[in-house]
């Protein structure tokens, strides 16, 4: 009974010694990293007016790595606020492209921890895996629309036809008033009941 009890111990001591070594089931594969993206030339791009993307949806995407960090910094965005962020991941750098003898790639909206949205203000957005996993990422960002452009012209311009002096005055009013109604009774009166 002494030698089973000595030889448990002895398991024991070396699995908690060998478990107390080795730094966690990722080891260094879970610590954050961050950069920034987005102010440099050929970092993403304006699709339309007010769509802009981190990468073409058949490009590479960003790397994106557990507990990466992206700060999109994105001076195309013109001061304006990002109205909707769509975080796409794909465990392929390039998912839509053909590759022989490769599966086709697939991809997918990210939410919960694998796209942590923050900071998000004019020009710039924060997106972080908060997981342990590595994808590749490709943002996409609808932007609020720009204000209209100012004319410099009011209603009342001259410049639309319109005067000043073509609005009537009280005196005016009663006046058109009064003869319409004397009209319409002498009307009235002719046609008969």
């Amino acid at each position: 009974m002494r030698k089973a009890a000595f030889v448990l111990a002895t398991v024991w001591a070396a699995s908690t010694l060998a478990l107390a070594l080795v730094p966690g089931c990722y080891g260094r594969t879970c610590e954050g990293s961050g950069d920034t993206y987005g102010n440099e030339p050929n970092e993403g791009r304006m699709i339309d007016e007010d769509t802009w993307e981190s990468s073409p949806q058949d490009g590479k995407w960003l790397s994106y790595p557990g507990q990466r960090l992206w700060l999109f910094d994105v001076p195309a965005f013109g001061g304006r606020r990002p109205q909707v962020i769509l975080p796409y991941i794909s465990p392929l750098e390039d998912p839509n492209v053909f590759v022989p003898d490769r599966f086709p790639g697939n991809f997918t909206l990210a939410g919960g921890n694998l796209a942590e949205l923050s900071g998000v203000g004019p020009n710039t957005i924060t997106v972080r895996n908060g997981t342990c996993a590595d994808y590749f990422l490709r943002l996409v960002v609808v932007l609020e629309p720009r204000p209209p452009a100012a004319t410099g012209t009011d209603a009342a311009s001259p410049g639309d036809g319109a005067s000043p002096t073509d609005a009537a005055s009280p005196t005016d009013a009663s006046d058109a008033g009064a003869t319409d109604a004397d009209t319409d009774a002498a009307t009235d009166a002719e046609a008969g009941p």
